[in-house]
């Protein structure tokens, strides 16, 4: 038996006795392991210790049974193996931020911790080859989209790290609350196309808090505008890697299948193809009726090329986690390029900034954008935001709709590299957000370019 199948028997007798008591000592049992070991790998499996995860998913359950309101907040608390009704306000509080009587008196979708599927983090499927588990049906495939799709709908902020499968805690599902909107208010929407397809996507920018932006809506006409505070997305032509999944109902299409299909297509079947992905990740809800319910992630693949993967140490995220700030120096050393103290003496002496460092807890699109980032702003605008890499870094610059003329302008002056980078980007309601690989001079000449049309003119 392979570690990851001991830890799945465990977490398969966990969801069927979620009600009892469970020990670390008594669950390594399960898995035949010792206590030490076992916690461990728990831990780096299932993404959370197992005590914490074994009370994320009580409070899963109680969610559910807080619907009946015939049943008392004690009862509900007892039944699910919490010890008293304050013991079990304290828990559902810190997890949500608000109390099971407020949640039972004003309903909101929560992000829940789900039931993971371990088994999608060690099998590769061919494309066009589906994948059987006990709880989705899963396939990857390549698509090709020859016109720009329209969307229209709304858009909003969301926290990264409270956002799973992204982040590590849970809180109000923004997204859920998005979409609750715009089926609310779309039969009142301008330029939205009758019975067309349903349509949400996450936009991973410049965002020094540690957010994205996600967008819910449906298929529009060409011409559809903004307004108030209605918006549009345009998917552009390109090649896809699309991953289907299908689930029994929405509940579970939007949930737990949801989840396990974005961590297999990011975190398993990419990586193992040397594919990493442009900053976005759309959702395309292709079916749903009572008999099934099937949903496709599209993403435009990015190689990674071989140089990259032979010359790969140790992650930026692994030397230097979010409580470990590193120091100027130890950055410098890392990246490993005289390029990096050339633009950031650069950036200062130019622009008279500082740079200011923060933490990002993103593990989407290989990693690229999580651990220690250092961020330059002028006048409260972003400049630009530098990921640190071995051998190299990362520079992301947000150009502005205000901004994408002069920038079109500047692309003649670039080197192929960015000018095949700003044409293949995505245009979001926003701009683009072009993330330069800085690894040679002339590259770092067309980000300097790029960064002054960042700066308010007087």
């Amino acid at each position: 038996m392979h570690a990851w199948e001991s830890i799945q028997k465990v977490v398969d007798y966990i969801e069927e006795n979620l009600t009892n008591h469970h020990s670390p000592e008594e669950l390594s049992k399960i898995a035949v392991l010792s206590p030490f070991y076992f916690q461990r790998l728990f831990a780096r499996l299932v993404k959370r210790p197992v005590n914490e995860y074994v009370k994320m998913r009580k409070l899963a359950r109680a969610c559910k049974t807080l619907e009946d309101k015939s049943k008392r907040i004690l009862d509900i608390a007892l039944e699910h193996g919490f010890n008293s009704h304050e013991h079990f306000t304290k828990t559902f509080k810190s997890a949500f931020k608000m109390t099971p009587e407020a949640y039972r008196n004003n309903p909101v979708r929560l992000n829940q911790v789900m039931k993971p599927d371990l088994l999608l983090g060690y099998t590769i499927i061919d494309e066009d080859v589906p994948l059987i588990t006990d709880s989705i049906v899963l396939e990857i495939s390549r698509k090709t989209i020859n016109v720009p799709e329209y969307y229209i709908g709304f858009s909003a902020t969301v926290s990264v790290s409270e956002q799973t499968p992204l982040g590590k805690t849970t809180g109000i599902d923004v997204p859920g609350l998005l979409w609750d909107k715009f089926h609310k208010q779309k039969d009142e929407l301008k330029g939205i196309i009758p019975n067309g397809i349903a349509f949400g996507v996450s936009t991973f920018g410049d965002d020094e808090d540690g957010t994205f932006n996600y967008f819910a809506g449906a298929s529009a006409t060409p011409h559809a505008t903004v307004y108030d505070d209605v918006t549009t997305w345009a998917l552009p032509a390109a090649e896809y890697i699309v991953c289907s999944f299908e689930a029994e109902n929405m509940t579970e299409l939007t949930t737990s299948a949801l989840g396990k299909s974005m961590n297999y297509l990011f975190g398993t079947w990419l990586p193992k193809h040397n594919l990493s992905t442009q900053p976005f990740s759309a959702e395309k809800y292709v079916t749903v009726s009572p008999e099934i319910c099937k949903m496709e992630l599209w993403v435009i693949p990015v190689p990674i090329n071989d140089k990259d993967i032979n010359s790969h140490r140790l992650q930026w995220s692994e030397c230097f986690d979010s409580v470990n700030e590193p120091s100027k120096s130890q950055i410098s050393t890392f990246v490993d390029t005289p390029l990096w103290d050339d633009f950031s003496g650069y950036l200062q002496e130019t622009y008279d900034v500082k740079p200011k460092l923060f933490y990002s807890h993103c593990s989407m699109h290989e990693g690229i954008w999580k651990g220690w980032n250092i961020k330059y702003k002028k006048s409260n605008k972003a400049l630009c935001t530098l990921y640190p890499k071995s051998g190299y870094f990362v520079a992301l610059i947000a150009i502005g709709i205000r901004e994408m003329n002069e920038a079109e302008l500047l692309m003649p002056s670039c080197t192929e590299y960015t000018r095949k980078l700003f044409e293949q980007t995505v245009l979001g309601h926003s701009g683009k957000s072009l993330a330069f690989d800085v690894k040679n001079a002339k590259i770092l000449d067309d980000v300097k370019k790029l960064v002054s049309l960042r700066v308010v003119k007087p």
